[in-house]
């Protein structure tokens, strides 16, 4: 299951899972008012620091610096 998924998505599900996860913290961000620590949850994080440190590594800057980006 594991290689015919590869095989479909070109990637493997802990990543594939990752660029949903990063797509909908993103929608949420731009779209709510919800609280990173609110997102963190939605997102089936244990925590807000576990959430902003995943969002800085895939992203480059944290969820709270990425809010103020995309309201300008």
């Amino acid at each position: 299951m594991i290689r015919r998924f590869k095989e479909i998505y070109g990637k493997n599900i802990i990543k594939y899972c990752n660029e949903k996860k990063l797509q909908e913290a993103k929608k949420l961000l731009t779209n709510t008012n919800l609280s990173i620590k609110a997102i963190g949850v939605i997102l089936n994080f244990t925590d807000a620091y576990s959430f902003s440190r995943f969002f800085k590594n895939e992203v480059g800057f944290s969820p709270a610096e990425y809010r103020k980006r995309a309201e300008n």
